[in-house]
């Protein structure tokens, strides 16, 4: 790191700062144990690192990803349980006693109610 001690030649600059900058100046001036508040200034810079201009943003990057990334994990559990549900109708369709009991249950609706019959033909655009 370099310090005033390392480059002595140095240059007078005024900055403005808000007044909670110059209270955090001066509260590091004394955690430091330093004179000067260019010199906190000074060892703020020389520690500065791009890296650290974006912490908060990549936090929340991270913090956003790992929920999307939990979010499709729990859509893809979804979507292979869709998947077995449809995977068990389709052998449904194909079992001849799973055939016969929807036959045999229609058959019994069909006598209860004699008006289902014609119903069902209008919804389909069947004449009965």
């Amino acid at each position: 790191m370099t310090t005033v001690h390392d480059n002595p030649r140095m240059l007078r600059k005024q900055y403005y700062l808000s007044a909670q900058h110059v209270h955090r100046i001066e509260a590091l001036r004394t955690e430091l144990g330093v004179d000067s508040d260019a010199e906190v200034i000074r060892r703020a810079i020389d520690a500065f690192t791009p890296e650290a201009l974006n912490f908060e943003d990549r936090e929340l990057v991270e913090s956003t990803a790992d929920a999307l990334r939990q979010q499709v994990v729990d859509l893809n559990q979804r979507i292979a349980e869709t998947l077995e549900r449809g995977q068990a109708a389709r052998q449904q369709l194909n079992d001849p006693e799973w055939i016969e009991g929807i036959r045999a249950r229609t058959r019994h609706e069909a006598e209860s109610d004699p008006a289902l019959l014609a119903g069902v033909s209008r919804l389909m655009g069947v004449q009965a």
